[in-house]
């Protein structure tokens, strides 16, 4: 090598990628030291690394801690730093951070990063130079200005500005889907990158993916050909063939030397990716991945180059030169690469990520044949991570000659225990349409129904090792117990019981993480436990044993304690006060108070969930809470429906929590009840992550002007209990609207929401109303002057405002 200051280098990444960094270190006569948090310390990297560093924190977080990746590299005696792709890769602060520390980033240098890390910035450079992009935003982009984007120019991509692989990035086809989607990217950008800037552009319906490999040592450029990347299932590549079977010479040309033109204007050092779209023989500049490519494979396959170790020798200060690359070289053949991923896909083209225990584990293997992979059996996926666990690329003289080796390795590929999408990849490669293209992005969407039925011709073997070898590991639940069982892969997160426990039935018995969510497990029937195999934090498969136990026959469904023989009691006049109080929450505030309501131009609550529910969804909670006077005995001489519904309901589908105030009833001041019934249904929301939407009408703090008048105080709450609605917002999606006048801590409920809606002519948003204000001031203030639309229209309150 041309430095020794590169004898040690730390990979700062994991996966299959960090493996195959390790091996091309390890080939160089360098040591490879991995870095990993607690939850990954049984990841392939760290046992193929000359040493290994703990990170603080678990799942993705802990490798987008560059402060502590930097520490682990200079503790460990590291002189360099290999980011591989995703995480850190594409972070100039984090490259700026390695170069003040004394570390070679292993990458662009800073300044590239912060031009070509932008996708907006990439844009506006291509743009500078005379590079076609289509029309979108330049720099972090508002929702506002997304939409006023949208209404311009149509259809458009919602992209995060840094990262790729198609997270932080969704089609926005109708105008009224664009709130929602911009939420979606700016979670998963924040989550990936940990950046959650996005921009907008033009979406381009059905273009094919053409991207060009470039490297340069920061004097001079090179290409290595390009790549054919338009196999995706919603914006994440899963084919990639190397060159393009679909690009005719000419255009071949325009589009390398555009990749260059941009490279040399950088002075790029190190590996690169130039992506284009093109429609017909148009082509427009998308983006810059400034770092090495997940597919970088089939470049590898076609010209012979290994691009990591031509990163390491650029980065220990080689000429292209040196390393024989002042010229492109000629492509030899054709390559496939197919990302196996530990997922499936659903009828809607939703992938569906499988984590557990891999039970088998076979590669493939034969001429032209090479699989990049981190699994291996008995290893427990995570399901904090990506699914990917390998790739499986096939080499050949001719474009159908690749595509058959590629189809074989796949038909050989034997992953037992998880579901895979295996059966998927086989069937793209081996369909007419692929190896007679030219294909397009919309190929898989397109093609769905008949993807999804395709099976490997191997797979029964594969499906039936699994079985037997998942029957040899499961506990055995003893003859007559009652066994609870994980309904899906997860992380336990914790048990509730401990053997010698009686439980209730549908008492919880465990929670389980998955897919960032978690899972009440309950027990099915009243039970003693009589054996818990299972261990909190621990990873668990579906179907696995959590606990065991002997049933309770004859026990009462409440307690879980033996019934025992009770004299019939007469509860008549319980079941006709039930029956009674049920017709008062239906009536509401009553036929005077009602009619008013539809006077103002306003539905009653029960209206507002009947029209904005799925027919027949809805399913109340604490339909019998009330406001109750009491005579000097302390019975109940009058109870009152709370001017609060809560409930579940199906919107479009899916299953959400929906609480709606009750103007009718008290003009929607609030007090102690209606307070608990509303954080009760915030942390059931919480706890069974179901989006939240609130429908507010009133709702004050509950400091009643006419209760202090006429009784010399009035309630005022103390914290009852926000931080429930506080931590929400970082747990579920939160919706609101005003929908009449809202108040106090209506109006903190419908501000601390990611998405408020007030409806211009009937919702107000304040904290005091006008009775309060005249009588703390003096002013005369109508609720639209206190905080109607005109009030609330640029200030950030609401996020959208309607007619």
């Amino acid at each position: 090598m041309e430095s020794p200051s590169l004898s040690r280098v730390l990979i700062a990444n994991r996966g299959e990628i960090a493996v195959r960094l390790i091996r091309a270190v390890r080939e160089a006569g360098l040591e490879a030291v991995a870095v990993h948090p607690a939850d990954d310390r049984d990841s392939l990297h760290v046992r193929r690394a000359d040493a290994a560093v703990p990170l603080p924190g678990e799942g993705v977080a802990a490798y987008l801690d560059a402060a502590a990746i930097a520490c682990a590299a200079r503790q460990s005696g590291c002189g360099a730093v290999h980011p591989g792709y995703g995480f850190l890769s594409e972070n100039a602060d984090f490259a700026q951070l390695c170069a003040d520390a004394g570390l070679v980033f292993i990458g662009p240098t800073p300044e590239t990063l912060r031009v070509m890390g932008d996708k907006a910035q990439a844009r506006a450079f291509a743009a500078a130079h005379k590079v076609a992009v289509l029309p979108g935003t330049s720099g972090p982009t508002t929702l506002e200005e997304a939409r006023a984007f949208a209404e311009k120019h149509g259809a458009v991509m919602v992209k995060a500005l840094s990262g790729g692989g198609g997270r932080g990035m969704l089609e926005v086809t109708d105008l009224n889907d664009l709130a929602e989607a911009f939420e979606r990217c700016r979670s998963e950008a924040r989550a990936a990158f940990g950046n959650d800037a996005l921009y907008v552009e033009r979406l381009a319906l059905r273009p094919r993916h053409i991207e060009v490999q470039v490297i340069g040592d920061g004097r001079a450029v090179q290409h290595l050909g390009e790549r054919d990347c338009s196999i995706q299932r919603r914006h994440q590549k899963l084919i990639e063939v190397a060159p393009s079977p679909s690009l005719n010479d000419k255009l071949r040309q325009r589009i390398a030397g555009a990749a260059l033109q941009l490279a040399k204007a950088l002075n790029y050092r190190s590996l690169g990716t130039f992506e284009f779209l093109v429609d017909g023989d148009e082509f427009f500049f998308m983006e810059a991945n400034p770092r090495l490519q997940v597919e970088h494979t089939v470049t590898e396959g076609v010209t012979g180059v290994d691009l990591v170790a031509a990163q390491l020798r650029i980065a220990a200060g080689a000429s292209l030169a040196d390393i024989g690359l002042s010229e492109p070289p000629r492509p030899r053949g054709f390559a496939v690469q197919a990302r196996v991923n530990l997922e499936t896909l659903d009828a809607d083209g939703l992938p569906r990520p499988s984590a557990g225990t891999i039970r088998g584990f076979a590669l493939p293997f034969g001429p032209g044949v090479r699989v990049d992979t981190c699994g291996y059996s008995g290893y427990r996926v995570n399901p904090r991570y990506d699914s990917l666990i390998a790739k499986v690329i096939g080499h050949g003289d001719d474009f159908a000659t690749a595509a058959r080796r590629c189809a074989t390795a796949l038909a050989e590929f034997e992953i037992g225990g998880l579901a895979t999408n295996l059966d998927l990849a086989h069937a793209i490669v081996t369909d007419s349409d692929f190896t007679s293209g030219p294909l397009d992005t919309s190929y898989i969407a397109t093609h769905l129904n008949r993807l999804l039925a395709h099976r490997r011709p191997a797979l029964a073997s594969a499906d039936a090792q699994a079985e037997l070898i998942q029957k040899e590991v499961q506990p055995i639940v003893p003859a007559g117990a009652l066994g609870v069982f994980a309904p899906m892969s997860g992380v336990l997160v914790s048990l509730a019981v401990a053997p010698g426990d009686t439980v209730q039935a549908g008492a919880t018995v465990a929670v389980l993480e998955a897919m960032k969510m978690e899972h009440l497990i309950r027990a099915p029937q009243a039970m003693r436990i009589d054996a818990v195999p299972a261990q909190a934090g621990a990873m668990v498969d579906q179907g696995y044993l959590l606990a065991c136990g002997t049933p309770i026959q004859g026990a009462d469904e409440a307690t879980g304690a033996a019934m025992v023989n009770q004299q019939a009691e007469d509860w008549s006049a319980e079941v006709a006060e039930i029956e009674r109080r049920h017709q008062l929450a239906h009536a509401m505030g009553g036929p005077g108070k009602v009619a008013r309501q539809r006077g103002d131009g306003k539905l009653t609550a029960r209206e507002r969930i009947e029209a904005m529910a799925d027919a027949g969804s809805f399913r109340e909670i604490g339909a019998l809470a009330g406001f109750a006077s009491y005579d000097g005995s302390g019975q109940a001489t009058q109870v009152l429906p709370a001017n609060f519904v809560a409930g579940t309901a199906r919107l479009n589908g899916r299953k959400i929590a929906l609480g709606v105030d009750d103007f009718t009833g008290r003009g929607g001041s609030g007090d102690a009840a209606i307070h608990a019934k509303q954080i009760y249904l915030e942390h059931y929301a919480r706890q069974m992550r179901l989006p939240m939407v609130r429908l507010l009408d009133g709702q004050s703090g509950g400091g009643s002007v006419k209760m202090a008048r006429d009784a010399g105080y009035t309630y005022i709450p103390v914290n009852p209990g926000w931080d429930a609605v506080v931590d929400n917002l970082s747990l579920v999606p939160v919706a609101a609207a005003a929908l009449g006048p809202t108040v106090g801590l209506g109006a903190a409920r419908f501000v601390m929401s990611h998405l408020g809606v007030l409806v211009e002519g009937l919702g107000q948003v304040f904290t005091a109303g006008p009775p309060v204000v005249l009588g703390g001031t003096g002013e005369k203030l109508t609720k639209e002057e206190l905080g109607g639309a005109d009030v609330h229209r640029n200030n950030g309150t609401a996020e959208r405002i309607v007619p």
